[in-house]
């Protein structure tokens, strides 16, 4: 099992580093997949979901489980053939980027390829979590072609006293 690296953001508003504006230009690509599928089947209501997830997967979207756990968050995330420093997984407040790119050089021993289904790819995953999470305690792990992420929930003080953080066991 390899760890990944985690950028951890504090400030659930700050969005300044690139990988916001990566993720924002993939959602834009997925917007107008949805609506060329939708528009393709005549535009007909009633099938918007699936439009929009055969979008994402068509776009650049791996399978993705969240599980709620204890006192955590357990993302895995399905990445085959991906290494460590293939990844780049970005940890706010209350979500996971997850920025995976995989170069791809041909090999020709002895030879010339004549066709590669092999290929450069990028993708995306964005995990909004429903509660606050504890960055200082966030972990990633890659093993067999999946990402596992641990991300433990912030525990906070009862009412009217200073907020702390507690560390949770991963």
């Amino acid at each position: 099992m390899s760890e990944v690296m985690v950028r951890k953001v504090l400030d659930r508003d700050e969005r300044s580093l690139p990988v916001f504006a990566e993720f924002e230009a993939v959602m834009e690509q997925v917007r107008r997949r949805a609506r060329e599928l939708f528009e393709r089947r005549g535009g007909i209501e009633g099938r918007a979901v699936d439009d929009w997830l055969q979008a994402e997967s068509e776009v650049c979207w791996p399978a993705v489980e969240l599980a709620e756990r204890d006192r955590q968050f357990e993302v895995r995330i399905a990445l085959p053939g991906y290494e460590p420093h293939d990844l780049e997984l970005t940890a706010t407040p209350h979500e996971l980027l997850v920025h995976g790119r995989l170069r791809t050089e041909h090999e020709e021993k002895g030879g010339q390829v004549r066709w590669s289904q092999f290929r450069s790819h990028d993708v995306y995953r964005r995990i909004e979590l429903p509660e606050t999470i504890d960055l200082g305690h966030v972990k990633a792990t890659l093993k067999h072609g999946i990402l596992k992420i641990i991300a433990p929930k912030k525990v906070l003080s009862a009412p009217g006293k200073a907020t702390a953080d507690v560390p949770v066991a991963a």
